[in-house]
């Protein structure tokens, strides 16, 4: 509608994609009691394969003789080919501990004990669950975060030893690591959701005729 209305030939306008993190505008019916929580974890990679890589390693090395009560389970950036990833490395992932998933993050992180995630926005589906978000970092590698710098929200992961406590502590706590309070009003400031497509439009017109 707003191609068209500043002159854009009709032929021209397609769809061409969405927006994300629609289910998250009522988060006050998404967000479980921790005591619904199930021992699992969910490690969802971005696009870098690069990240990807040196995330694997970690986890590896991290959970490679383990004997937990916990899984965790490898999401995939639709982009990359995590398995293919893995055989490149040559890692032999503990199966007691990891398996792959293509459950949709909206889906698999409802019943999460937390999130193990670099750069992926994926965190924010975490956060509308009441669940942890854990973020390895690597040293000569820039901190993207959606959550770091603004926030205090993310447990930090400096190395495999690190990661494997912040696990088995997590997966044992009577209440959730994270506020409620405090999740409800970061997830407010940083996402708008308007009410109507009419609103929407309105706000992206304004910002447009703003630039102007």
């Amino acid at each position: 509608k707003l191609f068209k209305k500043y002159g854009w030939p009709d032929e021209r306008v397609f769809v061409w994609g969405a927006q994300r993190f629609e289910s998250l505008k009522d988060i006050d019916k998404l967000f479980i009691p921790w005591e619904y929580n199930e021992n699992y974890f969910i490690c969802a990679f971005s696009i870098s394969i690069s990240e990807a890589e040196r995330v694997l390693l970690m986890l590896e090395e991290a959970f490679k003789k383990a004997i937990v009560n916990y899984k965790i389970y490898l999401k995939s950036h639709p982009a990359i080919n995590l398995q293919h990833v893995v055989k490149k490395l040559g890692l032999e992932l503990n199966s007691e501990v990891f398996e792959f998933t293509e459950v949709p993050l909206d889906r698999s992180m409802q019943k999460a004990k937390g999130i193990i995630v670099t750069e992926s926005s994926s965190c924010l589906y975490a956060l509308a669950y009441g669940s942890p978000v854990i973020v390895p970092r690597f040293e000569n590698r820039i901190d993207c975060n959606p959550l770091s710098y603004i926030s205090n929200i993310p447990i930090y992961a400096d190395s495999a030893e690190d990661l494997r406590n912040i696990c088995d502590q997590i997966v044992n706590l009577p209440d959730s690591p994270v506020i409620d309070a405090e999740i409800k009003k970061f997830l407010n400031d940083y996402l708008c959701f308007p009410v109507s497509d009419s609103e929407y439009l309105d706000k992206i017109d304004s910002l447009v005729q703003l630039k102007n």
